[in-house]
């Protein structure tokens, strides 16, 4: 009977050992592919590796709103903070990893030298910081992410005013 037992608790650590070498090599690949997707395209503008790294129905929330459907149109609309905000510097301060998601606390610092989406340039430093929510599949692709700040604060660092509305 206590032959049986051995082998029995034997048996279980090698499986825990086993889904934990699992576990790690899968959150080492989708590390790596976090680092790629803010190293490589976030800050060195760097866009050939996307392919392996995103599906290709991968999807971009910003704010609530859909602003991209597939890594194309990723491409297109970053391109907007990187025509308003050249020197552009975007930093990690946090990156929390659970299963298959990454959640990145991330600051971005620029200075609106040029055209930022129809509004010219303001000349005007700023800094904001956010949120990303990463989601990956079984295979280590991201398929979405929902990224979240303070756009109110962004435009008033540009020098841009909320008016109160007319109520009659």
């Amino acid at each position: 009977m206590s032959v049986m037992f051995i082998l029995l608790v034997i048996s279980c650590k090698k499986q825990d050992q086993d889904h934990y070498t699992k576990t790690e090599i899968r959150e080492k690949a989708i590390i790596e592919k976090t680092d790629i997707f803010i190293d490589a395209f976030h800050i060195e503008r760097d866009s050939s590796q996307l392919d392996t790294i995103l599906t290709d129905d991968y999807v971009r929330y910003m704010n609530s709103i859909k602003v991209a459907s597939n890594p194309e149109e990723l491409k297109a609309s970053i391109k907007v903070f990187f025509t308003g905000f050249p020197d552009v510097a975007l930093a990690n301060s946090d990156k929390i990893i659970k299963d298959n998601h990454v959640f990145l606390h991330w600051v971005f610092t620029g200075t609106n030298t040029g055209v930022f989406g129809e509004t010219p340039a303001t000349g005007k430093k700023v800094k904001i910081s956010g949120l990303s929510h990463l989601y990956f599949n079984d295979d280590g692709k991201m398929y979405r992410e929902d990224l979240f700040y303070n756009e109110l604060d962004l435009l008033q660092q540009l020098g841009y005013s909320l008016v109160s509305p007319i109520v009659k």
